[in-house]
């Protein structure tokens, strides 16, 4: 959830042995399509650099995304980031947490674990669940938390049920 996603960004104020980094996957919209490649090289340089400086979790945020500012796609900068850590013999050292506003289905997440997402935050999902139920289009008898966890229990299951194929 957003909560535990804070949690875990915060987790360094109250634990001496983790420490989180949130590095941001968006790079100018003036760079174009063109300037993706350098954007992903100065991606892979600051998780690097995050390992070296001592972070343990490194959260990947296209949280900045706007008019202004164009995501790496969240599966290509997973990955990109996931196979430099591995090629410097650094991956073992840190953990990849993804907050992103593209996983929506059951095949996102498997995609983003698969290429070494230890954890997901999909804010956007959630934020248009949340909005969903205050609009009255959601059942009444479920509240927002209940829909937030059983859109979490969904994936999770499905999560499974591709694994275990």
């Amino acid at each position: 959830t957003n909560g535990d996603l804070e949690k875990i960004r915060s987790i360094g104020h109250t634990e001496d042995r983790f420490d989180t980094k949130t590095i941001d996957i968006t790079y100018g919209s003036n760079e174009g399509a063109a300037g993706m490649q350098g954007a992903i090289d100065r991606l892979c340089e600051r998780a690097e650099a995050a390992v070296a400086g001592g972070y343990n979790i490194i959260i990947l945020s296209d949280r900045q995304v706007g008019p202004d500012r164009i995501a790496i796609p969240v599966l290509l900068a997973t990955a990109a980031v996931h196979h430099h850590l591995i090629r410097k013999g650094l991956r073992t050292a840190v953990g990849l947490v993804v907050e992103s506003g593209e996983p929506r289905e059951v095949h996102h997440f498997c995609c983003l674990a698969g290429y070494g997402a230890e954890a997901i935050n999909p804010y956007l999902a959630f934020d248009t669940l949340l909005d969903m139920h205050q609009r009255g289009e959601l059942p009444e008898e479920v509240d927002a938390y209940e829909v937030v966890s059983r859109y979490i229990k969904s994936i999770g299951k499905g999560i499974l049920k591709v694994m275990s194929k």
